[in-house]
C-alpha cells in the first residue's frame, strides 16, 4: 500500500517540476562579431528583450587600443531595413570607473536600458564602443527574431 503512495507523491512533484519550467528565465542570449576586421566585444543580456522594459547588456572585452574618456559606449535597436529605432551612447568612462583603460587590458561592466517602445517581430541589436571619431573600436551584434 506504501508504494502506490510513494510513486503517486514522485509523479505529482516531477510533474509540478516540469510544469514550472517554462516559468524559469531563459538562459542568457549572447552576441556575435559585427564584422571580421573590428574587434569582438563580448555581450550578454540575461534573456529575451520586451518593448518598453529595462534591459541589463554585460559588456566585456580586452582593449585592442586605449579606451579613454571621450569615447561612446553605444546600443543601438536596428529594423531590418537599417532604420535605427533607438539608439543609447553614455561616455565610456562613466561606466567603466578604471579608465582609462589601457591597451590589452580587460575590462568587464554592465549598462541598463529599456527597449524600445513596439519592437518589431524581428530587429538587431548592435552594441560597440566608439573612438573620438566615432569609429568602432569593438563591436557585437544580434538579430532577434520574435
Amino acid at each position: 500500500m506504501k508504494r502506490p503512495i510513494f510513486f503517486l507523491l514522485v509523479a505529482l512533484a516531477t510533474i509540478s517540476v516540469i510544469t514550472a519550467i517554462p516559468l524559469l528565465p531563459r538562459d542568457s542570449v549572447s552576441f556575435s562579431s559585427c564584422e571580421p576586421q573590428i574587434p569582438l566585444l563580448g555581450v550578454t543580456i540575461p534573456g529575451p528583450i520586451v518593448s518598453n522594459k529595462p534591459i541589463t547588456f554585460n559588456i566585456s572585452g580586452t582593449a585592442p587600443s586605449e579606451i579613454s574618456e571621450g569615447y561612446i559606449m553605444g546600443v543601438a535597436f536596428v529594423s531590418t531595413t537599417g532604420d535605427i529605432l533607438k539608439k543609447f551612447g553614455n561616455d565610456f568612462c562613466k561606466l567603466y570607473k578604471s579608465c582609462p583603460v589601457k591597451e590589452n587590458t580587460a575590462f568587464n561592466l554592465q549598462d541598463e536600458i529599456t527597449a524600445p517602445n513596439n519592437l518589431p517581430g524581428t530587429y538587431g541589436v548592435v552594441v560597440g564602443i566608439l573612438d573620438l571619431q566615432k569609429k568602432p573600436v569593438m563591436c557585437a551584434k544580434n538579430i532577434f527574431v520574435g
